[in-house]
């Protein structure tokens, strides 16, 4: 549409926080959050097609991620000759956000099928995320068992 304003990172990340802080006493959701956005291209996405919608209320500004409809609109087919740059998202990126829908609670459909080919850093991000919704939050993961990445 010709009046969008695209988001700048700032207000990503403060929808992030923001986000974030309205998770908060809930762990798998905070989770879910906190590897949603840990993922630019998920936290872009997130942001651009509008699923973390920014609300004022008595107590200042607050913002959810609305996992259920971003899933949703994973599952619709696009629509013929809509190419916008906004309704792109890579397959990896699909698997993050899939991961973190099913943490936030929505029905996801089997976590094996999320997880394939899933990049060193995406893998401990998700790894880290189920721990953190398991109660260790400050648990870290390294998917081969030592500190060094592989060349």
């Amino acid at each position: 549409m010709a009046n969008e304003v695209p988001l700048r990172g700032a207000d990503r990340e403060r929808l992030a926080e923001l986000a974030l802080r309205g998770a908060a006493g809930l762990p798998p959701v905070q989770a879910g959050v906190r590897l949603a956005f840990q993922v630019e291209e998920v936290g872009d996405w997130l942001v651009g097609n509008g699923f973390v919608p920014l609300t004022e209320g008595p107590d200042g500004p607050s913002a959810t991620v609305d996992f259920r409809r971003a899933m949703d609109r994973l599952g619709r087919p696009r629509q013929a000759g809509r190419a916008a740059a906004r309704d792109a998202l890579g397959d990896r990126a699909k698997a993050v956000l899939t991961v973190a829908a099913g943490l936030a609670g929505i029905r996801t459909g089997p976590l094996r099928h999320a997880i394939e080919g899933l990049t060193h850093r995406e893998a401990r991000l998700v790894a880290e995320a189920v721990m953190h919704a398991a109660g260790f939050p400050n648990a870290s993961a390294e998917p081969y068992g030592h500190t060094e990445t592989p060349a």
